[in-house]
């Protein structure tokens, strides 16, 4: 056998699932052997299960005199080393932490991002190689390198418990993802056939192709504002149209969630490059994007034009951008107009070959950006960050106050719309 595979558990939707995962590196030998001179019994008994878990777990174990003077690790914190170096690795997916490490760092995280089976097993296999290379390292120049292998019965050989393997099949050579395969007998001929991935995740992010032809369709409409003698009735159609599109910009381009208002007030405006804005009873920093600044600049020479044609009423909403109501009075764009404004446009745009939408759904196209990109490639706290997720109190010391984190944020923000090919806003 060239490698050996495990059933990894996981959940999608409630639904316990298994999937097929590569041994680490490190351990492949000792389990390779040991498959070979059991293939006859892989499966324990539930009786052989619980005394095997209990040898392991609960009896006590003695450690030899030549050691004595070391540090001694708990058992339950060595068992547990490879969830707890997921849990702190900041690169490793959400889905991928959900599955091989011991909590996620925010409940609600997995419910924005979306892995297939073979993402998360390129992704759990390197993270794994990664974490028990550490110990390899370790165990080479310690004293009790002699110590890490076990007897074969059969012919007394010593197998290393960590040892790295000469050579590793080309299925797990790839980048990006490993294929499962099944083995199958057609007419004698033995052959491997591919095992579908499965998704992991949300499904409600849209593809980035979609959301180039949705935003380019609305940017043609608004291309061109009136002219004057076009009257006030249409001049405020249009600038409601304009209204709306830079809202749902704000949501595709911050991730912010587009309730409440889906705008930023005035006074927590700071100079078109940081917002706080109230999310979910606390307020947060965001960073805003070169295009969303241009889009918000130009959105404010238009307002300041539309108020002085049509006599808008003062009023006490500080907005940076709103509608104008019949009465000419100013109204914040509510989660409903801006649902109702996108359901129409995105059917104008692309008819019945594609399923309803809302505005949420850009919110989780962001974070399912965020968490593919890979210049600049993002930490799951970064992440979390930009999606306003702060369970483990990260809002109390905002990584805004450092430069690097700053910067970071913002060039895979202006990477983002640049993906997107979104028309300047003149």
């Amino acid at each position: 056998m060239s490698w050996i595979e495990y059933a990894q558990r996981g959940e999608i939707q409630g639904k316990v699932v298994y999937f097929w995962q590569p041994m680490p590196k490190a351990l492949n030998g000792v389990f390779q052997a040991w498959c070979s001179e059991n293939a006859a019994s892989f499966s324990l008994t539930k009786q052989q299960k619980a005394a095997l878990y209990h040898r392991l777990t609960r009896k006590k174990w003695r450690t030899p005199k030549s050691l004595r003077n070391q540090q001694v690790l708990r058992k339950d914190h060595f068992f547990s080393y490879l969830a707890h170096q997921a849990n702190i690795d900041p690169y490793l997916s959400t889905p991928a932490a959900s599955i091989i490490g011991s909590n996620s760092h925010h409940t609600s995280a997995l419910s924005y991002q979306k892995r297939n089976t073979n993402q998360l097993r390129y992704e759990i296999f390197t993270a794994q190689n990664r974490y028990l290379e550490r110990m390899v390292h370790v165990i080479q120049v310690s004293p009790f390198k002699s110590m890490c292998a076990v007897c074969l019965p059969s012919n007394q050989t010593l197998i290393h418990v960590l040892s790295q393997p000469v050579k590793v099949p080309a299925y797990l050579e790839t980048t990006g993802a490993i294929v499962a395969f099944t083995r199958k007998m057609s007419e004698g001929t033995r052959h491997y056939v591919e095992i579908p991935a499965v998704e992991f995740g949300s499904n409600r992010a849209l593809s980035v192709d979609d959301v180039m032809t949705f935003f380019h369709d609305l940017r043609q409409k608004l291309a061109r504002v009136p002219k004057v003698s076009a009257g006030d009735a249409v001049l405020r159609q249009y600038f409601n149209q304009r209204t709306f599109e830079l809202a749902l910009l704000f949501v595709l381009l911050t991730g912010t969630r587009p309730n409440h208002h889906a705008s930023i007030e005035g006074r927590g405006c700071y100079a078109y490059e940081h917002a706080l804005i109230r999310d979910k009873g606390r307020h947060r920093t965001i960073e805003i994007g070169t295009y969303l600044q241009q889009a918000m600049e130009s959105y404010q020479r238009l307002q300041a034009q539309c108020f002085s044609r049509l006599d808008v009423l003062e009023t006490k909403l500080d907005l940076l951008w709103a509608l104008i109501d019949e009465s000419h009075q100013i109204t914040p764009v509510t989660a409903k107009s801006l649902r109702l404004f996108m359901a129409e446009q995105w059917q104008q745009c692309f008819g019945d070959s594609r399923g309803p939408v809302v505005p949420y759904m850009l919110r989780h196209t962001f974070a399912q950006h965020a968490l593919m990109s890979s210049k600049p490639k993002l930490t799951r706290q970064e992440i979390d960050l930009l999606m306003g997720h702060s369970e483990d109190g990260e809002h109390l010391g905002q990584a805004y106050y450092f430069a690097g984190v700053s910067e970071r944020l913002t060039e895979h923000l202006n990477r983002w719309s640049e993906l997107l090919q979104l028309t300047p806003i003149k």
